[in-house]
This record gives structure tokens, sequence and C-alpha cells, in this order.
């Protein structure tokens, strides 16, 4: 697992499991904290861990070659508290503007 560290603050803990749409594990999903120059991935099996600030609102991106990115965003997590956070990553991307 490749979890991110922060230092210098107490931390909370968001966790999970990345699938597709038919339940298969995605490896090697990138997870970013916006804002914030925490990074992590995903195990083989889908398994994530990533350590997050406590005490404010976060918005979390996991992307993947090939899907669409999925953003959630994480209100504010007290220290030392663990939320899980199980994703289902769609195939595709959508494009919003079409140049012809």
């Amino acid at each position: 697992m490749c979890p991110a560290h922060v230092f210098g603050q107490r931390n909370a803990i968001v966790y999970g499991k990345i699938t597709d749409s038919i339940g298969r594990s995605i490896a090697d999903v990138n997870i970013q904290v916006k804002s914030q120059n925490i990074l992590g991935s995903s195990e083989e099996n889908g398994a994530y861990q990533i350590q997050v600030p406590s005490n404010i609102p976060l918005e979390l991106i996991f992307s993947y070659v090939g899907r669409q990115p999925y953003i959630v965003q994480i209100p504010a997590l007290l220290a030392g508290e663990k939320k899980q956070l199980n994703v289902q990553m769609s195939y595709g991307i959508s494009l919003r503007t079409f140049v012809i």
C-alpha cells in the first residue's frame, strides 16, 4: 500500500477499495488531495489508504488512464478518525466541447 503522510499535525485516514462498474479491483489508481501536496495510489487488490489533514473539508481526486476522474468532497474529519470510501470508476472521457 502507498500511504501518504502529512507531518506536524494530527491526521485522519480515508481508506477503501477502488473497483470498476462490474466490481473488478483497479490497481495503481492515483489519489490526490486537492490543494494539498498529498498523493497515494491503490494496491493490486484495489485497496488504498491515505492520511489526510484533520479539521478541514477536503476534496479527493481519483484518476486512472482511460477512466473518468472520480472527485468526492470529504467533510472535515477529526484527528484520528477513519472514514471508509469505496470508489467505482467508469470508463471513458466526458467531452464538453466539440471541435469540428
